[in-house]
C-alpha cells in the first residue's frame, strides 16, 4: 500500500508515524483494522433500501481521529479491535459483500484509511456498486481531494456549530468549521444528489446530525448552516437523527438520558421553517433511541 505523511490525513497533526509505531490520536497502526464487515439494514433508506435480504455492505474501521466522548462505536473507536487486513483480503470480503446483494460499499470511519479507500480504487478498480465515505465530518479538504472518483457517496456528520460543544464532547474546538468546509467540498465534489430505480442514492452528500441532549438550540443552528451554507452549492439529503443513548461510562452528566420529545421535534420544525424542502430531510421515531441498532463487532473471531 501507498505511505504518505500521516500527519496531513485528519486536522489532528498529532505528528504521528503509523508505519513507524508512534500513534496518534486515532490509537491506529499502519495497516487497516476492520472491526466489521457485513450487510447492514439500518442506515437511511437511500443507502440500505427496503429489501431485507439486502442492505449496505458496510466495513467498519477500527479506530478514530475524532474522539466523541457519546460514541455509541466506542468498543471499537477508542481503541482499535478486529483483525488486521492486507489489501488483497479487503478487496475480497468487498466482493462478497456485493455477491450478497450489498447496494453499495459503505466506509465507516474511514479518515484515518482514507489511503487504502484511495488503494483499493488504483489497484482493483472501482466496485461495481457505489462506494458510501460515511465519515464525522471532521476531515481535511486535501484527504477529501485525494479520493475523487474513488468516492461516489458521502454520508458526513455535522455534529455541532456551537466551538465550545465540540470542544467539551469531541476534544476539536475546530470541529464546526472542519465540517462545514469538508461538507462544502464533498458537494463541489459530487453535486446534486442522484437516486436510482431501486431508490438507492448513487451519487450525491447527506448530511447527518444527532440531536444531544440540551443542546436543540444548537441543533437549530446546524439547520440553520446546512441551508445557508450548504444547500445553495448542491441538493443534499438532510438526516436529523433521534437515536441517541448515554452508552458511554464517565459521560457529563447532562449527556446521561435519551433526548426529550419535544428537543426533537423543535429540531425538525427549525429545519423545515430554514427552507430545507421536506422531501430531503430523514427523520427517526424515538424508539430509534436503543442498543440493537449497534452492530456486533467481532470481527476478530470471524473467518472472510
Amino acid at each position: 500500500m501507498i505511505y504518505k505523511d500521516f500527519c496531513d490525513i485528519c486536522p489532528r497533526m498529532c505528528n504521528a508515524d503509523r508505519r513507524g509505531g508512534r500513534l496518534g490520536v486515532c490509537m491506529s497502526g499502519y495497516e487497516p483494522v476492520i472491526s466489521h464487515v457485513g450487510l447492514h439494514k439500518w442506515e437511511e433508506p437511500c443507502i440500505s433500501g427496503v429489501d431485507e435480504k439486502r442492505g449496505s455492505g458496510t466495513v467498519f474501521f477500527g479506530g478514530c481521529s475524532l474522539r466523541c466522548s457519546y460514541c455509541q462505536n466506542h468498543s471499537i473507536s477508542f481503541k482499535p479491535q478486529g483483525k488486521k487486513m492486507s489489501l488483497e483480503e479487503l478487496h475480497l470480503a468487498i466482493e462478497g459483500l456485493i455477491d450478497n446483494g450489498a447496494y453499495n460499499i459503505n466506509f465507516v470511519t474511514p479518515t484515518h484509511y482514507s489511503y487504502v479507500i484511495e488503494e483499493l480504487n488504483r489497484v482493483y478498480g472501482h466496485p461495481s456498486v457505489p462506494v458510501v465515505y460515511n465519515t464525522g465530518g471532521y476531515e481535511r479538504i486535501s484527504t477529501l481531494k485525494s479520493l475523487e472518483g474513488a468516492v461516489d457517496v458521502f454520508l458526513t456528520d455535522i455534529k455541532y456549530a456551537s466551538d465550545k460543544l465540540s470542544e467539551r464532547y469531541s476534544r476539536a474546538k475546530d470541529y464546526p468549521q472542519r465540517a462545514l468546509d469538508a461538507a462544502r467540498e464533498m458537494c463541489k465534489t459530487v453535486g446534486d444528489y442522484r437516486i436510482n430505480n431501486d431508490g438507492i442514492m448513487e451519487r450525491g452528500v447527506i448530511i447527518r446530525h444527532l440531536v444531544l441532549p440540551g443542546c436543540a438550540r444548537d441543533s437549530m443552528r446546524v439547520m440553520e448552516l446546512i441551508a445557508q451554507e450548504i444547500l445553495p452549492i448542491a441538493r443534499v439529503k438532510v438526516s436529523i437523527m433521534s437515536q441517541y443513548i448515554p452508552v458511554v461510562k464517565n459521560l457529563p452528566d447532562e449527556l446521561n438520558r435519551k433526548i426529550k420529545a419535544i428537543e426533537y421535534k423543535a429540531v425538525c420544525a427549525h429545519a423545515l421553517k430554514c427552507s430545507i424542502p421536506s422531501e430531503d430531510i430523514y427523520v427517526q421515531e424515538l424508539d430509534s433511541a436503543t442498543s440493537q441498532y449497534i452492530p456486533v463487532f467481532n470481527m476478530a473471531d470471524k473467518n472472510i
